[in-house]
């Protein structure tokens, strides 16, 4: 059992009762409802999901002077609700699951406005930790992400309240469900746009960074050298060898399986941190090293040993990789010249393998 406050033991359920209509606001509380979107505004969309959920509850608590609050969501089906949130007159309380087996919350689910129980401990009496809390009122309101209902905010009092003073919480309930549902739509909108960007920048068959991410990667090396924010960058450009035999021996499937075997051996060699790979199309594949040593040439050659033998342990015998490599340095900060420089080497080094 999941302990809400201190010396008190967490309810497994809380059933909302009947929706009432919203009385007038007093003027406090309208004053109150304007602090309560000052705050809830005031870190802006980068703030992350969960602490603008328990700065929520926990203002909540300590302008519309009830003593707990909390933001739940319902999950597996309307099985269980999620406390995503949870706030003790201001302070903010780990959450947990808990399951609806009474059906308490999925009450909330079906109605438009706050709904309002009071009384708590006499409509309850089975549920004992709420009765050992003290809860006498409670008043909750679901939140959506679009028409979809995720869950629902509410707010428990350990105080009996008039229906007039009780319902003085609604607008503050309503405007913090309109709030966590406005940023969860932002965060499934932005999440989308990145799926996006990602799919834009993934070449399909080997899931490594492609041309148009290497493109944005070149510019941006090339910027940096330029201003003096780096010395120098190091461009490795590698061509597959017998990438058309076995296309046309074995057959296209074949050869897709080869791309797939390169990418996977060039990536078992990269280091952390200084290396990123990418396939610029077709049979051709390139590397930047970040902050290059006097010998990351010859490293880099030295890689190919090992790239073949797994290449070949793959069953690609008549397969290989030429290689090509030139510092943004040799090319004077000419992106241009740079990728020609490692391009005219690797095909030197292609020359140099057939013989």
């Amino acid at each position: 059992m999941h302990s809400l406050n201190p010396g008190a033991s967490a309810p497994k359920r809380w059933i909302p009762g009947v929706s009432a209509p919203m009385a007038p606001m007093a003027p406090q509380l309208a004053s109150a409802e304007q602090r309560l979107m000052q705050q809830l505004m005031a870190h802006g969309e980068d703030e992350d999901i969960a602490s603008s959920m328990g700065r929520s509850a926990a203002q909540l608590t300590l302008l519309s002077g009830w003593r707990w609050a909390a933001v739940a969501r319902f999950v597996e089906g309307g099985r269980f609700a999620q406390l995503l949130a949870f706030a003790d007159r201001g302070k903010v309380l780990p959450g947990f699951t808990y399951e609806l087996a009474m059906a308490p919350c999925r009450e909330v689910e079906g109605v438009a406005g706050v709904h309002h129980i009071s009384k708590v401990s006499e409509r309850f009496p089975e549920d004992t930790e709420l009765v050992d809390m003290g809860v006498l009122h409670y008043a909750g309101v679901v939140y959506r992400r679009g028409n979809e209902v995720l869950g629902h905010v509410f707010v428990m009092h350990d105080q009996a309240l008039t229906p007039s003073m009780a319902h003085q919480v609604d607008p503050m309930l309503q405007l913090s469900a309109l709030h966590i549902g406005s940023r969860l739509e932002l965060t499934g909108l932005r999440d989308l746009l990145r799926e996006w960007q990602s799919l834009a920048d993934t070449d399909a068959l080997t899931q490594l960074p492609n041309r148009r991410a290497f493109e944005r990667e070149l510019s941006l090396q090339s910027g940096l050298v330029a201003s003096g924010a780096r010395e120098d960058s190091v461009l490795a450009i590698l061509d597959v060898d017998g990438l058309k035999r076995v296309n046309d021996s074995r057959g296209h499937p074949e050869g897709d399986t080869l791309l797939r075997t390169v990418a996977h051996a060039l990536r078992s060699t990269l280091r952390r941190g200084q290396d990123r790979l990418f396939r610029l199309g077709g049979d051709e594949f390139a590397m930047l090293v970040d902050a290059p040593k006097s010998h990351t040439e010859a490293q880099l050659l030295l890689r190919t040993e090992p790239w073949q033998r797994l290449i070949h342990a793959a069953g690609f015998p008549e397969a290989g990789l030429s290689l090509g490599v030139a510092r943004i340095s040799e090319a004077k900060g000419e992106r241009s010249a740079w990728m020609q420089l490692a391009d005219e080497r690797m095909y030197l080094h292609k020359v140099a393998r057939r013989r």
